[in-house]
């Protein structure tokens, strides 16, 4: 127990000495809430300190956190002309946002909405109603247009966001941009109920990262503000969700909107409130119970059948290579499914973390290189951002919010990331040769911060302070 305790202590004492917080600062803290602090929470008030207190749990995560920090400090201890000026990235891309005209949000809002209509048709508007047969039915150009609106989200919110609660805000809070704001964070909280908790809480995020990024003192207390209210909003609507879980067969056959009203208003009348909100109690404590114990549950299986020495991470890639390209590619399993054969483990849905794979792939070691490849991964990604060619800043803002969505999401199935660099590659060649004469200048005219002159040099901060995210 003093050990965990000091372990917590080292994680927390590490952040607090640095004024500037990296956007891996912040993806640690999700990290060792879910696998150290709620675990303690948990033991302490169920008294099952066995199956909560496990210390190869704990050692794991800081085995990762422990990668993650080492790349932190390569990463800043840079100093030469390439230096990144990472504490400018995501400012400047959210006064970039601001300066979007109301009639392009207009109608890319409308155009979303359009669009999820027509996936309603399909079948396909609430989560878990994207069968297999459904997806296949969809017309080609409805899934190339549900592909593109899908990456609309993360703008609309950081501008719908910045109208509302900057303190700054555009220069002028007009009336107009005020009401649209409201529709735009209506309407992707209405969908954002349909898609499930996670999605729920990103839009909170998503909506706090202009106070976050531009509102100073204030706009941070702001910003920590909407996203405490995201995390009670989710709380106190657990039972909903879990209402509205049970019914998912009868949601999954909804194909008209009036439908979708319909059986809201039967989920709303879900029964005795008290008895609901233990349902959803039991139902969070069983779920963290389940993403902290696999990685306990792999360490044990390790004794007897070894670590996996990279296979697993090998499937992961090999899962976003196109047969076409590579007929004979191993992956008769999903990523985590593989780890689970390996180990032995009965084939069920398990919990895919960062620390889960790594510890799959090399115990302690394989922990500590996933968190190596968790901070390159961030890092290099806000470095293609800044240093790559003038990328539209719809662009931008898809690969930003991907970065978001890997560092606020702890169940991360690594299959799933290395298709998320495969589109955004396929997305960047896509651009590179549409636009070939502009895509080859510096992108950092693309932010309109820094002055041709301050080209080819460092930023000029000062020496007290390390840029972060």
């Amino acid at each position: 127990m003093l050990a965990i305790v000091a372990c917590i202590g080292l994680v927390v004492a590490s952040r607090l000495r640095r004024r500037i917080w990296l956007l891996t600062d912040l993806a640690m803290v999700m990290v060792c809430i879910t696998f150290i602090i709620l675990p303690v929470v948990a033991s302490i008030t169920s008294g099952l300190y066995r199956e909560y207190l496990r210390t190869d749990i704990v050692f794991a995560v800081l085995a990762f956190w422990a990668g993650v920090e080492f790349t932190n400090r390569i990463y800043l201890a840079r100093r030469h002309v390439h230096q990144v000026p990472v504490g400018r990235i995501l400012p400047n891309l959210v006064v970039s946002i601001r300066a979007i005209p109301l009639l392009a949000v207009a109608i890319c809002l409308g155009l979303t909405w359009l669009v999820r209509f027509w996936l309603l048709q399909y079948g396909m508007f609430f989560s878990g109603s994207a069968t297999l047969d459904r997806v296949l039915s969809l017309p080609y150009p409805l899934v190339v247009l549900s592909f593109l609106t899908g990456l609309l989200t993360p703008i609309l919110m950081v501008w719908a966001g910045d109208k509302l609660f900057s303190s700054r805000g555009s220069g002028q809070r007009d009336f107009a941009g005020a009401i649209l704001a409201v529709l735009v964070v209506g309407g992707e909280f209405v969908h954002g109920f349909a898609s499930g908790r996670r999605m729920l809480i990103q839009l909170f995020f998503m909506m706090a990262m202009p106070c976050l990024m531009l509102g100073g003192r204030r706009g941070q207390v702001r910003g920590a503000l909407i996203g405490l209210a995201g995390i009670i909003t989710m709380i106190q609507l657990s039972p909903f969700f879990l209402e509205m879980r049970e019914q998912l067969p009868q949601l999954s056959e909804v194909t008209r909107f009036g439908q979708v009203l319909d059986v809201a208003g039967e989920t709303r009348d879900y029964g005795d409130r008290a008895i609901m909100q233990e349902r959803s109690r039991e139902n969070v404590a069983a779920r963290m119970f389940f993403v902290h114990r696999f990685v306990g549950d792999l360490l044990t299986a390790q004794e007897t059948h070894g670590p996996m020495l990279g296979r697993n991470l090998l499937n992961a890639v090999a899962s976003a290579i196109p047969r076409v390209l590579w007929p004979g590619k191993i992956g008769r399993y999903a990523p985590e499914q593989q780890i689970l054969v390996w180990h032995e483990m009965p084939v069920h849905d398990m919990s895919s973390t960062w620390v889960a794979a790594g510890v799959a792939d090399g115990g302690y070691v394989g922990a500590f290189f996933y968190g190596v490849l968790f901070g390159l991964l961030m890092f290099g990604l806000l470095q293609f951002v800044y240093f790559s060619s003038n990328l539209p800043l719809f662009l931008k803002m898809i690969f930003v919010g991907q970065l978001l969505h890997l560092a606020f999401n702890v169940e991360s199935d690594m299959g799933s990331v290395f298709v998320m660099l495969r589109n955004m590659a396929i997305l960047v060649l896509f651009f590179h040769f549409w636009r070939p004469s502009r895509m080859r200048r510096p992108m950092a005219q693309g932010f309109a911060t820094r002055r041709p002159a301050e080209q080819g040099r460092a930023p000029p901060y000062p020496a007290s302070r390390t840029p972060g995210t």
